[in-house]
Parts: structure tokens; sequence; C-alpha cells
């Protein structure tokens, strides 16, 4: 979990939970598993908890109120874009939407994580339409059976707003969130092959992919020009 992260593609990364299992030769050196095994003493792989935070949960419902990033100096700041640093804010270039990573200690189709946690995540994501979330998976394929699983638990919920049942309703009827980018990670061309074609059946204001560790060449050509 870090405000101004140090990964050159985002701004921030926001981790609800921290625990996950490996599930490809991409995982095999997982930074986050030694992180999480190490120095938070925490546990990995399946059939270990899932850990879930206690006090960065709501982290992005602050950021939301400085949601533009300044292209100058990299600070945040208010809608108007305009930046402590003396660069032009919103009448000139040189600035974002403020993007979050979510989640590099863990994946958010993971089956293993309550399926509670995840309708928390989706609402905090909700009530934050000024930033972009990244929502990076290595289980593209699970996306349809989350979030059915999903519609099945709102019935039974006390704590999840209506309109953020209506947003998930919404998503899974074709009309994705503007604020959600979806991505996938692409380690070499096995999981391009399965992993892409998946991608591409979630609807998403944004697709992306990760090529981190990239292992082997990966030809994407077949995506792009069938």
């Amino acid at each position: 979990m870090a405000e101004h992260s140090h990964i050159a593609w985002t701004d921030d990364t926001w981790n609800p939970w921290r625990g996950c299992t490996k599930v490809s030769p991409g995982c095999a050196n997982c930074y986050a598993e030694k992180l999480v095994t190490g120095k938070m003493r925490g546990q990995w792989g399946a059939g270990a908890p899932r850990i879930r935070s206690k006090t960065t949960f709501e982290d992005p419902l602050k950021w939301n109120k400085r949601p533009v990033i300044c292209d100058a100096c990299g600070s945040p700041t208010d809608s108007t874009g305009d930046c402590d640093c003396g660069a032009i804010g919103a009448t000139g270039t040189g600035i974002h939407r403020r993007r979050v990573f979510s989640l590099s200690l863990g994946d958010w189709l993971d089956s293993e994580v309550p399926i509670e946690w995840l309708a928390d995540m989706l609402d905090v994501i909700r009530r934050c339409s000024n930033l972009d979330f990244l929502l990076l998976t290595k289980r593209p394929e699970l996306w349809n059976d989350r979030l059915t699983e999903l519609q099945d638990t709102f019935p039974r919920s006390a704590t999840i707003p209506m309109e953020t049942v209506d947003w998930v309703n919404a998503w899974q009827d074709n009309r994705p969130p503007a604020n959600v980018w979806v991505g996938v990670s692409v380690e070499n061309q096995a999981m391009a092959d399965f992993r892409i074609p998946q991608l591409l059946r979630i609807r998403a204001a944004v697709r992306f992919l990760s090529v981190e560790p990239l292992l082997e060449s990966v030809d994407l050509n077949l995506f792009f020009y069938p």
C-alpha cells in the first residue's frame, strides 16, 4: 500500500487485502509473496487466509479529494489542476487523472478472497469516481463468476449501498464503470494466448497488459491483426 507509488505506470497502489496463490510461471519469484511472508509475517498460497487491511481499506476516499496529478512534479492536487509547484493547471497541459493500481499484494479476482471483501472494494471504487483504478489480474476467466457471486451476496448484505449493487449489475450487463481499467499479466506466449481473449470478454473503459516478468518473446499480432 503506498500513496505516491514508485511503479512507473501508476500514481498510487492500494491493497485492501494481501495474500494470493501462484497460478502460472510468472508467479515463480513473486515479490509480493516475499514481502508478505517476510517483512509482513503473513501467509501465502492455497488455503492460507487472506489478510484484510485494517487501516488503509478506504484510503482512496481521501485521494479522491485530490484527484489530479501534476506531471511537472508528480504531486496530487484538487480538480482544478493548479499545483503548488507553479505549473499551469487546468488551463494548460501536464496533468492527468490520478491512477490507482489495485492490488500489488494480491489479486482482485482471487476466489479465496471472501466475496464480501470484493463487494466492499468495489463499493470504494464506485464512490471514488474522480480516480482511475487499474485492476490487474492473473484470473480474468473468473470475472463473470465473481460478479455473479457478488449478485448472490447482495440480498444478504446489510452494508452494501444500492448504488453499488446497481453499479456492479450494470458492469455485468456490459455497461462498464468509466473509472476502471482492467488488465492481465502476460509473461509468456501461453499466458497471452489464454488471458488476452479472457480480458477481451470483460467490458472496460480501458484494457491493458502487464508484461512483468517477461519470460520469453510474446507475439501479439494475433490479437491485433486477426
